[in-house]
């Protein structure tokens, strides 16, 4: 049996001997000490495993949000094209709408006589159906003139480019002699733009030259704003039919 006489002694048997090892740790230590290096190992894994999961959760959000940067940036290329193509359109209809005011415009001057003929039968003014001219811009600017240049210069510029560029602009006269004329605007939907131009146009005419000139709008449809216009005979519309407006087929 050995005899323990020094704390070495006793240090040399535990370390020689396994079991007394153990057997003395148990004494010393409690379960939970002893326990500790299985838990460190556990605590370990499971922040390993906690690690690994973040890992992947940043992974997985770094992949959303490229996916959402990417879905981002087709919406923006998907934005563009719609107001590319809003913008395309909008010409489109803008280069539409000038294409049929111009054959609006054209109708119009090719039923000048027909205008006059419907005008004289609405106010039996007993219209001299040969007499029907259209007048051109150099025929405006000579009866401008004649005006008088000091005169012609207090209208506003405005008024006055309208007047030059009016639609149609028809010398008639009556069976007795009395010379008139029809101030017309031609669109596709006439509008209270096109009353205005005819109203101030006409106005114009009638002060230049000290005769009647009649405001007339001529189109397809006719905005309801100025039906009002029309029932009280302050403005005379004549219908144009939807296929003056279209282009004549190539020869």
């Amino acid at each position: 049996m050995t005899t323990l006489n020094t704390i070495e002694d006793l240090l040399q048997v535990l370390r020689d001997n396994e079991a007394i090892r153990s057997a003395v740790r148990r004494e010393l230590l409690t379960e939970d000490l002893l326990d500790l290096p299985r838990r460190f190992d556990v605590l370990q894994e499971n922040q390993n495993v906690l690690q690994e999961n973040q890992n992947a959760m940043q992974e997985t959000q770094n992949a959303m949000l490229e996916t959402q940067n990417a879905m981002l940036e087709v919406q923006n290329e998907i934005l563009r094209r719609l107001e590319n193509m809003e913008a395309h359109y909008g010409r489109l209809s803008q280069d539409f709408s000038a294409f049929r005011g111009n054959y609006a415009e054209s109708a119009a001057v090719k039923n000048a006589t027909d205008i006059a003929i419907l005008f004289d039968q609405a106010r039996g003014i007993g219209l001299d159906e040969t007499s029907v001219r259209v007048l051109s811009g150099d025929d405006l600017r000579a009866l401008a003139r004649e005006y008088g240049v000091d005169r012609l210069a207090a209208i506003p510029l405005a008024d006055r480019r309208s007047y030059y560029g009016a639609d149609l602009v028809a010398e008639a006269a009556t069976l007795d002699g009395a010379v008139f004329y029809i101030v017309a605007q031609a669109s596709y939907t006439c509008n209270g733009r096109d009353t205005s131009r005819a109203i101030s146009n006409a106005g114009l005419l009638a002060e230049f030259t000290g005769r009647d000139a009649w405001p007339v709008i001529a189109g397809v449809r006719m905005d309801r704003n100025i039906r009002p216009l029309v029932a009280a005979a302050d403005m005379f519309w004549y219908q144009l039919e939807v296929e003056e407006l279209e282009p004549s087929e190539p020869a």
